[in-house]
């Protein structure tokens, strides 16, 4: 942590630890075709996506406002559970995952905070089906901060 002072409002930096989890569940319903080497097939099922990532958090505070960006690494896994085509198939990989997010807060009152962020999670995976895949999302929100 560094910190300097310019009129009555400190600037300091700061960098915090950092852990998230993420999932996310996709039907797949009638009228999808999936791309296979073999060519096009018709299929129903679902799609899952998992992902545990460690980093950090750097942030710069500016008197009641403060900005953030964040950098996190970890696992990511990707599951396939498809029905068509004349027949099933469930298949899963895990690889390398990431997650970048910038955001920012303004505190309202001196131990309240509001703010919005987003960030862009990746995960990489083999091979599923025999065909490359893997998790792309990107996100956004608000958020509140509270300091006791």
């Amino acid at each position: 942590i560094r910190s300097f002072s310019s009129g009555r409002d400190a600037v300091f930096m700061s960098i915090t630890p950092t852990l998230y989890f993420s999932y996310s569940r996709w039907s797949i319903k009638d009228n999808v075709y999936f791309d296979t080497p073999q060519g096009a097939v018709l299929v129903s099922g679902s799609a899952n996506s998992m992902s545990l990532l460690a980093g950090a958090r750097y942030t710069l505070h500016l008197g009641a406002l403060s900005a953030w960006t964040s950098l996190a690494f970890g696992v990511g896994t990707f599951q396939l559970k498809v029905e068509g085509g004349g027949g099933s198939d469930d298949d899963d990989a895990t690889g390398f995952g990431m997650r970048w997010a910038l955001g920012g807060h303004y505190m309202i009152h001196r131990s309240f905070g509001v703010g919005g962020f987003i960030n862009v999670l990746k995960s990489f995976v083999d091979q599923v089906f025999g065909v490359d895949r893997g998790a792309l999302g990107i996100g956004f929100g608000l958020s509140a901060r509270l300091k006791l």
